[in-house]
């Protein structure tokens, strides 16, 4: 941690079923979440990183925001077999008025192909102006994999800004620097 090759990411003490809980369980998941963070590694975290929960409620930027959370990432959204979810990275604004800038990521689970990730990646270029890739540890994808990959990445489009990061935090503050109005 004191090193810089670690963040804190995740918000929660655990990954909930959002569905199930009450307002006042997201409550202590963050704030118990946020005392072990800060306990164990002397920070607390601001990325809600929520890859595999089922069910966001309007508060939960609210809740979130008085937690110290400022970014929040999922990619559960993307299972909607019936309705496309229509943003890859938005202001999520809660009922109170509360904003978390929020994104997408690459689809993660058991046999995610590298091909598919890749394809994922071009489609955020062309959203986004903004070139992401993210890892997974299911992939197991090498560092010569993942290199060119990048020089893939840097021979398509134009792109205002491209960034090489192993941190999610610092990956989620680039991108939304780079999208205009948010």
């Amino acid at each position: 941690m004191a090193a810089g090759r670690w963040e804190v990411v995740g918000g929660m003490w655990v990954e909930p079923d959002l569905n199930l809980i009450s307002g006042e369980s997201m409550v202590r998941q963050v704030v118990f979440g946020q005392l072990y963070a800060k306990e164990k590694f002397g920070e607390l975290m601001r990325v809600a990183w929520l890859p595999d929960t089922f069910g966001f409620g309007w508060q939960l930027p609210q809740i979130l925001r008085q937690g110290g959370v400022d970014r929040f990432v999922t990619q559960k959204l993307r299972w909607n077999d019936t309705t496309e979810f229509p943003y890859d990275a938005f202001l999520w604004e809660g009922l109170d008025g509360s904003r978390i800038f929020s994104i997408m990521s690459a689809p993660i689970g058991e046999g995610i192909e590298s091909v598919k990730v890749a394809s994922y990646v071009f489609d955020w270029q062309v959203k986004l102006a903004c070139k992401l890739l993210f890892g997974c540890r299911e992939l197991a994808t090498t560092e010569a994999a993942l290199l060119a990959i990048c020089w893939k990445l840097l021979s398509v489009g134009n792109c205002r800004l491209f960034s090489l990061s192993w941190s999610l935090p610092k990956l989620l503050i680039i991108c939304r620097r780079s999208r205009i109005g948010l």
